[in-house]
């Protein structure tokens, strides 16, 4: 055995109930919880990363006697997919997934039980964006995305959900990698908040809630931080990177070691070496 380490969700179903782990699939693991409501129905939409292949699928589960179902695949793509923000807009569900690694930022519209997902568009091409976060406010669509190459940058757009025209009204330039899009937006006593990504000595070495004090132009203030151990005191010096939260229910994951058996590191060397040949070829090594 070796050790390796693999991401897990937690959820509370109340404010006052305890903290109970997502039940998966064998040969998966899971991040990235987006809750969302409709109607009287919680659903939970996380990114189901299958260990044998290395790529990341999108699945729901759905709550009921305050515990959430096993993840549902809904989405596999030849590449890999994340980080699955939902959202509703004049009645109908929208996911953007991330899908950097297409090079791609792509709307998706919902079934009516959230199960099934067609391509509405590619709304930009030759972008390499994370986690990108939408927010409705008077009926106006923002997208926030997160770029990380030379320089950190957050990328703040308007989208016409009419034309499907995207448009970007902001660009903002950080010194630290710690702007990264953690979860969707909330409101609290009347307070709206973003979690972002503290990511300066390691992914997802704990989140950040900004408070929100305008949208455009964009400003925002340190509000508190959370680390995985918020949760359970077991979880102490665990890393963790995507927050939601909807009413008294609340999602988070964190990332743990564990033994990895044989079969599954000699997937991930097989992986690496066909690579190196891949590069050894196009280089005409």
């Amino acid at each position: 055995m070796a050790n390796s380490k693999v991401w897990n969700v937690l959820y509370r179903a109340t404010e006052d109930s305890a903290w109970k782990k997502l039940r998966g699939r064998k040969g998966f693991w899971y991040a990235d919880p987006i809750l969302f409501k409709k109607g009287t129905d919680t659903f939970l939409f996380t990114e189901a990363f299958n260990k044998k292949i290395q790529k990341g699928y999108l699945a729901i589960s759905r709550m009921g006697n305050e515990e959430f179902s096993v993840p549902q695949i809904i989405m596999k793509r030849p590449f890999h997919l994340s980080y699955p923000c939902v959202f509703e807009y004049e009645n109908t569900a929208y996911m953007i997934p991330e899908t950097g690694q297409n090079g791609t930022l792509e709307l998706w519209k919902g079934s009516d039980d959230l199960t099934k997902w067609e391509k509405v568009c590619v709304l930009l091409s030759h972008v390499r964006f994370a986690d990108t976060t939408v927010y409705i406010e008077d009926g106006k669509v923002y997208l926030f995305s997160y770029e990380e190459a030379e320089k950190y940058k957050t990328h703040i757009f308007l989208l016409d959900m009419n034309s499907y025209h995207i448009r970007e009204i902001e660009e903002i330039t950080h010194s630290e990698n710690i702007y990264r899009p953690a979860g969707k937006f909330y409101t609290e006593s009347g307070r709206l908040f973003r979690p972002v990504q503290y990511n300066v000595n390691s992914y997802g070495e704990k989140i950040l809630i900004n408070e929100v004090n305008s949208i455009h132009p964009f400003k925002e203030t340190f509000y508190k931080e959370i680390t995985a151990d918020n949760y359970l005191q077991n979880l102490r010096g665990c890393n963790t990177h995507t927050f939601s939260i909807v009413g008294g229910i609340c999602a988070v994951d964190y990332l743990v070691e564990v033994n990895l058996p044989i079969f599954e590191r000699l997937v991930i060397i097989r992986k690496i070496r066909n690579k190196f040949y891949k590069l050894k070829f196009k280089l005409g090594i």
